[in-house]
């Protein structure tokens, strides 16, 4: 069994990857956003490293793609910022 990372998400967080999930292919990875876990203030999402790394490149691939809405281009570039320091950090 693979291990699981636990990645705190923001409420924020929550609405940009739930507002993205009808793009995002791999149904593991928009099983694990679906359910997330909520403990006190935080939401959590459970991804294993190869999850992690899908997911990743595909709010990479939807940044490239909307070009023509600067603002969220701009979010989507900071949490992928923000989950590739979970995935350099199990790399």
């Amino acid at each position: 069994m693979t291990t699981k990372i636990e990645i705190p998400i923001t409420k924020s967080r929550k609405k940009l990857l739930l507002d993205i999930t009808n793009d995002i292919l791999d149904m593991d990875v928009t099983r694990a956003i679906s359910v997330m876990v909520l403990k006190g203030e935080k939401n959590y999402i459970y991804l294993d490293p190869s999850e992690l790394e899908e997911l990743v490149g595909n709010i990479c691939f939807i940044a490239n793609h909307e070009k023509n809405n600067p603002k969220m281009v701009k979010q989507l570039d900071k949490l992928s910022e923000y989950l590739e320091k979970y995935l350099d950090e199990w790399g």
